[in-house]
């Protein structure tokens, strides 16, 4: 595919040592589809959707590798609506949860 208007848009670039195969780009979007902390499968095919729609590098979302992570904090006190942020947040403070998580992201 190509674009008049992006003539580099669909062609590689490096960044840093790493080939990436277009320039389209996923920024980080919260998607509150862990549980409790673990990858679930509906939040694989979220990325896996975005990466077979042709998105060159993806950037997760937000995970929280400490238990006291403010952020999260403020939304669930000062914004009670969101409260269940907590829960959909991937993380990583205990080793079940580090383990668990490159097996479930691996070749996306």
């Amino acid at each position: 595919m190509e674009s008049s208007a992006y003539p580099m848009l669909f062609s590689p670039i490096k960044v840093g040592t790493t080939e990436v195969k277009n320039r389209v780009f996923m920024p980080p979007v919260s998607t509150n589809l862990a549980d409790h902390g673990y990858v679930t499968d509906d939040l694989v095919d979220h990325y896996r959707a975005r990466a077979k729609g042709g998105v060159g590098l993806i950037i997760t979302e937000v995970v929280t590798v400490e238990p006291t992570y403010t952020y999260l904090l403020l939304r669930r006190y000062v914004y009670p609506r969101l409260g269940k942020a907590r829960r959909g947040r991937p993380r990583v403070w205990l080793q079940d949860h580090a383990t668990a998580l490159p097996p479930r992201l691996h070749g996306l």
